[in-house]
């Protein structure tokens, strides 16, 4: 009797520390949904935006206007798993009291932020964002220069998709530029309010691609739940007893 208990102990055993592996596993694939901010990580903000000398003397109108104040908010995944896929995000908002906080929007990423001031031009000028992400390795969508036309009040947020396809660090280069035009015509003065170099890992699960980890999670939530039919145990070892019987029959 005690033989036949170590032996569905041990049928028992096996399938068990299996389910304790595809677990690890699992939780480790799954994507976060916790809110922000229990897993943001707050960086120091970036250096101050500076702006290039322009070559065009500034309108007449620029000196007396009221600069509108935003907050600049760079967020950013320092660690992506191979074969998955994030978000980097630059934000502006408007900020003309000066108290708004750079809050990461997504759970687990940095975030940073800048205050900087625009020219309060939009009745005789046009105000226009120009930005791109410089960084080779990585998948990136979308490619070359955005850009987006500025209205006061409204905020405006441009999105990156990155898709690393090798484990590694990446380095890249986000640029962001202020193009001030003249609704009359003109020249057109353009600004640089941020050059931010970025950093993102590129990492793996025990050394396994993503879809194996997932497919390995799978499984062990399926073995865990015929294991955790009632009277497992006693099957097992009814089954291991029939077998036995059946060796001593042969051996007859």
């Amino acid at each position: 009797m005690r033989a036949d208990r170590r032996m569905a102990a041990r049928l028992i055993a096996l399938p068990l520390a299996l389910i304790l592996v595809s677990c690890y596993l699992l939780l480790q694939s799954a994507p976060s949904s916790e809110p922000a901010a229990a897993d943001q990580k707050t960086l120091p903000a970036a250096l101050p935006a500076t702006a290039e000398a322009s070559p065009f003397p500034a309108p007449a109108s620029e000196l007396s206007a009221v600069n509108e104040k935003r907050l600049l908010i760079l967020e950013w995944p320092e660690s992506i798993r191979v074969g998955e896929s994030d978000l980097l995000l630059l934000t502006l908002e408007v900020d003309q009291k000066g108290m708004l906080t750079p809050t990461a929007q997504i759970a687990g990423h940095a975030v940073s932020g800048t205050p900087v001031e625009l020219p309060n031009l939009y009745e005789t000028h046009n105000l226009v964002f120009e930005t791109r992400l410089d960084m080779t390795g990585p998948d990136i969508s979308p490619q070359g220069t955005m850009s987006e036309a500025l209205r006061p009040g409204q905020k405006v947020q441009f999105a990156w998709s990155i898709h690393p396809n090798e484990t590694g660090k990446y380095r890249g280069m986000l640029w962001l530029y202020l193009n001030i035009a003249p609704k009359s015509g003109g020249e057109v003065d353009r600004r640089t309010l941020l050059a931010r170099q970025v950093e993102i890992e590129a990492v793996n699960v025990l050394g396994l691609p993503a879809k194996v980890v997932r497919w390995t999670g799978i499984l062990g939530t399926v073995t865990s739940t015929i294991l955790g039919i009632p009277f497992l145990q006693d099957g097992l070892l009814w089954l291991w007893r029939r077998f036995e019987k059946k060796k001593i029959r042969k051996f007859d």
